[in-house]
């Protein structure tokens, strides 16, 4: 299915998400000199704010595009794993949850590479969005001060990445017919499947 944007990359919503990319560095940079930390993380939050913009504007002005496409998930990426690895280093945050959340991006990355060079559409999804949402809050409420809030963020963040995963599996093919239909029959992915893809 061809997006109405096509392969087109100079649009509205593009600029935004590469503006997204582009505020990472500033912000990483602005935590380091000791900016005051509700400053960081007001900052923060405005530069996330453009993942909900980018979408909206795509489809309200039709500009979407398979560059889009792969641009906006490298951009949540780009503007969350720094700031996880700065508090894992820290000791801010479980490691077990920064090494979960970095191979869960590190697969999802690969596995839309392999979608899109096969010429399917691979847009990110409604349950990859809340994953990206709990980080966000996550981020923003550690660069603010408030770790226990922050942690429990990104707790349910690696919730949602792991069931967002298993869905972008089974709707990218990932996982074999024969594996999918013993489950429906056998186990509890039928209800499963009802949930991500209601949510998704």
């Amino acid at each position: 299915m061809e997006c109405s944007g096509g392969n087109k990359f100079v649009t509205i919503p593009n600029f935004l998400t590469v503006l997204r990319i582009a505020a990472t560095p500033l912000l990483v940079w602005m935590y380091f000199a000791g900016f005051e930390p509700l400053v960081v993380a007001t900052c923060y939050f405005a530069a996330t704010l453009t993942d909900f913009f980018d979408g909206k504007l795509a489809r309200l002005l039709r500009q979407e595009s398979v560059a889009g496409e792969w641009l906006d998930p490298i951009a949540d990426k780009i503007a969350t794993i720094p700031f996880l690895y700065i508090f894992w280093s820290r000791g801010e945050i479980f490691s077990l949850v920064f090494w979960l959340i970095l191979f869960r991006e590190v697969f999802i990355t690969i596995g839309r590479a392999i979608v899109l060079k096969k010429g399917k559409r691979a847009p990110a999804r409604q349950l990859g969005k809340i994953k990206f949402v709990c980080e966000c809050a996550g981020v923003t409420l550690l660069l603010a001060g408030f770790l226990s809030f922050g942690q429990f963020a990104l707790l349910l963040a690696v919730v949602f990445a792991y069931i967002s995963l298993v869905h972008y599996m089974l709707i990218w093919g990932f996982i074999p017919k024969a594996v999918r239909d013993f489950c429906f029959e056998r186990f509890w992915l039928p209800i499963f499947v009802r949930v991500v893809h209601y949510l998704g």
